[in-house]
């Protein structure tokens, strides 16, 4: 019995609430009026700003399409297979190239066969003719063994060469080592300063003995030392001695040897 007591005054208690409400609500007011009238005015507004900014954004959006579009389809003519391509018409040129000069080579086979026989000459493999190769092997020949030969004396010219040094050698160590062994007593001295007046001595010595009838012997040295010391007084006194240091030496070169 409390419940159903206390449900009926909360129903009371809500009862003029709502009735105010509604009458509130029934009356006009103006404020209400405008703020609503303001409140659809900016939403007006801004769906006319919403309309242009989907406009741009449309033709925007359109023209990125576009060039990708665009990009799209020069990458499209880009051929990736362009120098396989390209090796492929090469080959293809070259087979059809091939193919023209084997069909020549074939033409020109069957116009040499059918040339006469009589038209071939002989050929040669040097083009030269045969009696001129005999002759040039036989040059050849003869100049090969003219330089075998010119060896052969160059090399017998080198060895005499060598022999002769060494005969010079010998003759000059024997000569130097006999004057060292020789006494001083055997030993002969060359003059070198003949006196002025000697020469002329003899010439007068040999001169008086011819005039007083002296009969020299035939003999070819002795006829040689008067026709020597007859020439010798018309020629200078050095040139006398050195003739006679050159004689000298010869006979010393002599004497050497024949010991």
């Amino acid at each position: 019995m409390v419940l159903e007591l206390d449900e009926a005054l909360a129903l009371l208690d809500e009862a003029p609430a709502a009735s105010n409400e509604l009458q509130l609500s029934q009356v006009p007011s103006p404020i209400a009026d405008w703020t609503l009238d303001l409140h659809w005015g900016t939403l007006d507004d801004d769906n006319g700003d919403v309309g242009g900014v989907d406009a741009s954004a449309v033709t925007r959006s359109e023209n990125a399409t576009e060039i990708a579009l665009n990009r799209k389809t020069k990458r499209k003519k880009v051929n990736p297979n362009k120098a396989r391509d390209e090796r492929r018409f090469q080959l293809i040129e070259l087979k059809e190239q091939v193919a023209e000069l084997e069909f020549t080579l074939q033409r020109l086979q069957t116009i040499r066969s059918k040339r006469p026989k009589r038209d071939e000459h002989p050929s040669h493999s040097s083009g030269v003719p045969p009696v001129w190769q005999e002759i040039c092997s036989r040059q050849l020949g003869r100049r090969l063994e003219a330089e075998r030969e010119n060896m052969k004396l160059k090399n017998q010219y080198e060895k005499e060469k060598q022999l002769v040094k060494t005969l010079e050698k010998m003759l000059y160590k024997r000569h130097a080592t006999s004057n060292d062994t020789e006494p001083q007593a055997t030993k002969q001295t060359r003059r070198t300063d003949i006196p002025a007046g000697y020469i002329e001595r003899m010439a007068a010595m040999i001169f008086k003995d011819l005039a007083a009838g002296v009969k020299l012997k035939e003999d070819a040295k002795a006829m040689a030392v008067i026709h020597f010391l007859v020439s010798a007084l018309s020629t200078n006194i050095m040139a006398l001695s050195e003739m006679v240091e050159t004689l000298l030496l010869d006979l010393v070169l002599r004497q050497g040897s024949d010991k």
